[in-house]
């Protein structure tokens, strides 16, 4: 994957953030023991990478916590 052309991170709760907020999810990068969650890089991702960060996402709960699971799912599909 291109490096300037994805935004990745392995933090579960940012990752949940982003997808939460509809930016398209691109996929799950194995490393030796932790997964990256990957992203577009894109403008949109950047803000919500930042909202999370700085204490200012706001959404709906219940949203999230299912953006989450999803995310959980994923890797331990994997597994």
């Amino acid at each position: 994957m291109d490096i300037e052309k994805y935004y990745k991170t392995k933090d579960l709760n940012e990752a949940s953030y982003i997808y939460f907020l509809k930016i398209p999810f691109e996929g799950l990068v194995k490393k030796e023991n932790f997964y990256l969650f990957v992203f577009p890089n894109s403008k949109e991702t950047q803000k919500a990478s930042m909202e999370y960060w700085s204490n200012n996402a706001i959404g709906n709960i219940k949203e999230f916590a299912d953006a989450q699971k999803t995310l959980k799912n994923l890797i331990f599909s994997r597994n």
